[in-house]
């Protein structure tokens, strides 16, 4: 059969048939042929073009520049962290019980913890916070992930590598261990909480060595003296360099042309070396032409230098700085080749420096720093000298300055970039003046061990900067030269290594003997930051005395000119985070030895200084022709530290991995040590790697877990690994032991010391020495000066302000008497958080809780039916049982102070009832000191009750009549006594109305909080009001927001304040008799009284002459009850008058003013409200109007029965 797919459709005829079969060796050839003849084709098609010629025959040869990337790794860190909980503020009180019923939900309560534990920690890229809060008293409710916030921020938006929350709810001990984590990840590299140690929250203390402990920390952001570095750098005599230029002056060009362009090579790098005939124009061999900036120190203490020098100055001495008047001259160029730039550059800089250098301004110059004291009046313009004077005020060690000729201030051209001299140049780290900031760090209180954590941005960029890789060599420019190529190099625009330098004083906090501050004194410890890119990096560095004290500790940045006068071998400190290794150095000083620990590495300073990027093509300068270094291979093991009596492996067991108990079996540790020679003079660099083993048995340490022998490692690139080893040497490591290492048991009576030992192995390294011509460095020490000869063609970090922030300070200290803090009986809550994009800030934390602390119980659900004492206890809502709680708890209540018999239980069982029935609760916490009575008092009517105290026992009552269900009740009120004439002592019943103002109808508005399981709260309002009563008449607010979660109960504490406010309008009080009384607040009471209202209308007068009887409305024929006063009379007198025709019958009222009397007898009911046994033995009663209808019912109970009589919006 014939497969249909070797038939070859039309459409293809014109395409070759290519068949995978069996060929001839002829076809073959042929098919090679054709084949290398369509290679051949393809070759020439993509062969590259020569360059095109111009017109004038010179080629164009283009070098391409360098663009870096504008967009970086973004890290992240914490703008601010919360304060810590004041000493001795109250524990909170978290009160309430989440429920759903009839479809609504209400309760749940939101806590905000008071933090008690905090510690910042650096990684380099980020950040991270653990913390440790406690919510309240012992055994709440778990709060769901979704139920917690940072500020706004729902936790559970995070990864659960980023964050780590713990919670005890415990009785007994509040310490949180690893095993009460209830969400994220804990004790892996990449967590927010990589500490692997069963006690969570530990800080480094005095006795703990390098080990955390149980101790206590706290973290801070320094609100002032945070930030430190140098900035607003003025450069002092340090020449200008145009943008280097390479000019090609083609041989053939001849005339005018070839003039400027020769001419534009000596504006750039100058005409050294011109050929004899003048025929050929110098190559551009040097650096570049270094102009003055008319700028720089010119005198010390009115001294003058003709060349640049090196004077050292002491604190008091006066410095002159020069801004010169002039400026290149304009046709200093022939050719009409222009000066103006150069002219223009030096205005700028010495207008920004004019404007810098002011009165009361600080400068760093060197290690010494100097203060603007005076200058020449008024600004700098061109043709105006400025001098500007400055006295030391300060030297931090080295007091070496940098003077320059004041004749460079009116030069137009310093060098040629070849053949420099003191008298000719200066380089950028000649002691350039430097505005100043350091940073302090003040201990809050005694401290143990101080963290201090960094925030560094530091970086270089480099602004199309000529690409120096692409200059041609000077023999290559004039090989293009002659073959008439016209050459351009590009330029470089990217940001580039920086390195930022700082070191660390240290001084007793408080006054010395003198009542003077105490001298700052350094440790001899330099420290550096290394950065490439805009972003953020975080740091730390550990301080740690030989005592705990207050210590102050000042960050001091270092300068360029310091640093690269150290010696040759001198090493700093690399901070570096994220990869560095951790690193422990002890320092001496006049106060005791500092343990300074951080992570990171060493490097040797003068390695760091130069920018490859400054650097052209060529061969490094040495006079080898082949390089030799011998370099440590491979570490052999021969021997542990022993002691007086051979016994000691401690070290080896514990040190310096660390206590192996703090681990797991298997768990693997890799850790970097320097090892040296017995003469110090070669070091090696050591990875160590051992793994803990546990095997369930005590060994002759006690110990159950143990490090393995370590596994040795050279790290060959390391600036601790020197060249000039010996196969053969013996390296070794030698550390103290502390007395709290459990494993030094078995050092005998010898020195607590141990060490290792190794045999070093040796390799060989040759390599040639390059050849041609020597590479051209453009600027040295770039990536560690402050100033540039290309200006601001390289801009730095520190141009416009410091680089570093203290972002934050730990200070831990051991517990009192080693007593470690237990938080007994609270709930505490641990949260570990990296930052993040979404978590910039340690806001207050939020909880919403279902359930709050657990109180005795007095009613049980379904029912309300009453829990015998102590039967029952649970989270509630009641606000009965809450106070209930607050009388008799022992632990966080009155409980210790008041006697159960002093509270009415009973009567606290009706009232929890009525509350249940009427869904009357309290969700909320109590977070502040509180006045007891004061405080149920004034919550109690927002719960529709009174706390009264009853015959000696404090009790919680409704405030209205209630049935034996707990509802409104609508009887008659029961009247426990009656008061009248007859047991009321005279002239002690006393009656009182409320002001007009607090009788006044207003409208009530009502707030509440709203809010479902896992939400943030929400205040909601409702507006109550008499619906007679409109719009009209004042508002009123009351907040319940912070424990009502019903818009009900909100609405129900309204009407009753509403019917309060109408109804009742006055008080009374008197004195009765105590015999046969039984009565107690809350009681109801009827009261009797007769009175006898004055009415003007009824005032008369009985004339004298004739009896006539004179009043406003006239008096009937008839007999009247009247009070008189007789003129001359000494009081008032009643009796009766009979009035006929007109006049009075009775002779004896002639002359008398009379009022006629009309006497009625009133009966109200009155609440109890205070009942007091006074020195007379008399019980004095105080009283308020209980507005009751005809049958003696309630009016107060009915107008909440009858909810249509208000208004409620919305």
């Amino acid at each position: 059969m014939r497969s249909r797919g070797g038939v070859r459709p039309a459409a293809y005829d014109h395409i070759p048939d290519i068949r995978n079969g069996p060929i001839s060796p002829t076809t073959a050839i042929l098919i090679n042929l054709a084949i290398g003849v369509a290679l051949t084709a393809a070759s020439i098609l993509l062969a590259p073009k020569p360059r095109p010629l111009d017109e004038d025959g010179v080629t164009q040869l283009n070098r391409g520049g360098i663009t870096g990337p504008d967009r970086f790794n973004t890290t992240y860190g914490f703008d601010s962290i919360s304060d810590l909980a004041q000493y001795g503020s109250p524990i909170p009180i978290p009160f309430g019980y989440f429920v759903i019923r009839d479809g609504i939900t209400s309760g749940g309560i939101l806590c905000t913890p008071k933090l008690v534990w905090s510690r910042m920690f650096s990684y380099g890229t980020s950040q991270a916070f653990k913390c440790m809060y406690v919510v309240g008293e012992t055994d709440m409710g778990v709060p769901d992930l979704n139920g917690v916030w940072l500020g706004n921020n729902p936790l559970d938006s995070l990864y659960k590598q980023q964050f780590a929350l713990y919670w005890n709810k415990n009785p007994g001990s509040g310490r949180i261990k690893g095993s009460h984590l209830i969400a994220g990840t804990r004790s892996t590299a990449d967590s927010a909480d990589p500490w692997t140690g069963e006690d969570v929250f530990v800080a480094p203390t005095l006795n703990g060595g390098q080990f955390d402990e149980a101790g206590f920390s706290m973290a801070y952001t320094p609100s002032n003296q945070s930030t430190f570095g140098v900035f607003n750098p003025i450069a002092n005599g340090t020449d200008k360099r145009l943008n280097y230029k390479v000019i090609s002056v083609p041989s053939d060009m001849g005339g005018e042309a070839e003039d400027v362009l020769r001419e534009e090579r000596n504006k750039w790098t100058g005409d050294f070396n011109r050929s004899v005939n003048s025929s050929k124009t110098p190559t551009q061999e040097g650096l570049g032409c270094g102009y003055p900036r008319r700028l720089g120190l010119i005198r010390l203490n009115g001294q003058a230098v003709d060349k640049r020098e090196i004077r050292t100055a002491v604190k008091g001495d006066i410095a002159v700085f020069g801004i010169g008047p002039t400026s290149i001259a304009h046709d200093y160029f022939d050719m009409n080749v222009s000066s103006e730039d150069i002219l223009n550059d030096s205005v700028q800089e010495r207008i920004r420096a004019d404007d810098l250098l002011q009165i009361g301004e600080n400068f760093l110059i060197g290690k010494s720093v100097w203060r603007v004291i005076s200058r020449t009046p008024g600004l700098w313009t061109e043709g105006r000298s400025i001098d500007v004077s400055l006295e030391c005020i300060e030297v931090m060690g080295d007091g070496s300055i940098g003077l320059t000729p004041i004749g460079w201030l009116g030069e137009n051209r310093l060098n040629e970039g070849v053949d420099f001299s003191p008298y000719n140049h200066a380089q950028i780290n000649f002691y350039p003046l430097l505005a100043l900031q350091m940073a302090v760090v003040r201990n809050l209180r005694p401290t143990d061990v101080t963290e201090i954590g960094l925030k560094s941005e530091v970086w270089n960029r480099m602004n199309g900067l000529t690409n120096f890789k692409e200059v041609p060599t000077p023999d290559e420019l004039e090989m293009l030269d002659d073959d008439q190529v016209q050459l351009s190099v590009g330029g470089m625009s990217l940001y580039f290594t920086r390195f930022s330098f700082f070191t660390i004083h240290v001084r007793p906090s408080g006054n010395n003997a003198e009542g003077e501050d105490y001298g700052w004194e350094g440790i001899q410890e330099e420290f550096c930051v290394r950065g490439a890119s805009p972003v953020a990096q975080y740091n730390f560095l550990r301080l740690q005395p030989s005592v705990t004290g207050q210590w102050e500790y000042r960050l001091v940045p270092l300068s360029c000119a310091y640093i690269t006068r150290k010696p040759k071998e001198a090493m700093a400190w690399l901070l570096d985070a994220k990869r560095g290794e951790y690193m422990q150095v002890n320092h001496v000083t006049p106060y005791g030895t500092f343990t300074v620990m951080g992570a990171g590495e060493y490097v040797r300073m003068h390695d760091v200084e130069a920018s490859d990027l400054m650097m052209s093509k060529g061969k490094k300068p040495t006079d080898e022709t082949v390089i030799t270094e011998e370099r440590p291979s491979a570490l052999t093991l021969s021997a542990y530290s022993t002691n007086s009596s051979g016994r000691a492996h401690g070290y080896r067991e514990a040190l310096p991995f660390g206590d192996p108990g703090q681990y797991g079996n298997g768990y693997v540790k890799t850790i970097a040590r320097t090892f040296q020679d017995t003469t110090g003079q070669k070091t090696v660099r050591v990875f160590m790697t051992s793994t803990v083993v546990t095997d369930g048995k005590d060994n002759k340490w006690g110990q159950e877990a143990v490090w393995t022998p370590p596994v040795l490692e050279v790290n060959q690139l390391h600036a601790h690994t020197t060249n000039n080893w010996n196969n053969g040497d013996q390296a070794q490591m030698t550390v103290d032991i502390s007395s709290n290492n459990p494993y030094s048991s078995t050092l005998g009576t010898g020195p607590l010391t141990a060490f290792y030992r190794v045999n070093v192995s040796t390799v060989v390294i040759r390599y040639p020495a390059e050849e041609g011509e020597l590479m051209r460095e453009f600027e040295h020490d770039t990536q560690i000066a402050e100033v540039s000869h290309y200006g601001d063609l390289i801009t730095r970090s520190c141009d416009s302000g410091p680089e570093h922030i203290i972002a934050y300070v730990n200070e831990s200290v051991e517990a009192d008497e080693d007593v470690t803090p237990q938080y007994s009986d609270c709930t505490t809550m641990g949260l570990a958080i990296r930052a993040n994009r979404e978590f910039t800030a340690m806001d207050q934390p939020r909880l919403w809780i279902k359930r709050g602390i657990k109180v005795e119980k007095l009613i049980d659900a379904p029912n309300y039916e009453p829990v015998g004492e102590g039967a029952l206890y649970e989270s509630s809502n009641n606000f009965a049982e809450l106070v209930h709680s607050i009388l008799t708890d022992k632990r966080w209540g009155l409980g210790e102070y008041i006697q159960p018999e002093l509270v009415d239980r009973d009567a606290f069982i009706v009232t929890a009832r009525f509350l249940e029935q009427n869904r009357l609760s309290f969700d909320g916490v109590i977070e502040d000191r509180q006045n007891v009575r004061q405080y149920i008092t004034g919550l109690a009517p927002m719960f529709l009750c009174n706390f009264t105290v009853k015959n000696g026992k404090f009790a919680l009552t409704p405030a209205v009549p209630i049935d034996n269900q707990g509802n409104y009740s609508n009887v008659a009120v029961p009247i426990s006594a009656m008061f009248s004439e007859g047991n009321i002592i005279e002239d002690s019943f006393e009656l009182a109305f409320l002001e007009l103002t607090e009788r006044e109808n207003f409208q009530a508005v009502m707030q509440f909080r709203r809010s479902g399981p896992h939400e943030l709260p929400e205040t909601k309002s409702i507006v109550v009001r008499w619906k007679e009563q409109g719009n009209e008449g004042i508002s009123e607010n009351f907040d319940m927001s912070t424990y009502c979660t019903r818009r009900g109960h909100a609405g129900t504490a309204a009407r009753y304040l509403l019917s309060v406010r109408k109804r009742i309008d006055h008080t009374i009080s008197f004195k009765t008799s105590p015999a046969g009384l039984s009565l107690g607040p809350g009681d109801y009471i009827k009261v009797v009284t007769e009175s006898n209202p004055y009415q003007p209308s009824q005032n008369g007068v009985i004339l004298a002459e004739d009896l006539t009887v004179v009043s406003a409305l006239g008096l009937m024929d008839g007999t009247y009850s009247i009070t008189y006063y007789l003129p001359g009379a000494t009081e008032l007198t009643e009796g009766t008058l009979t009035v006929v025709a007109g006049k009075a019958t009775n002779n004896a009222l002639a002359g008398v003013v009379f009022t006629v009397r009309s006497d009625s007898v009133e009966s109200h009911v009155y609440l109890v409200e205070q009942l007091t046994i006074g020195e007379d033995m008399l019980v004095d009663i105080s009283a308020s109007y209980f507005p009751t209808d005809d049958q003696g019912r309630s009016l107060i109970a009915q107008d909440l029965i009858n909810t249509d009589q208000f208004v409620s919006l919305p």
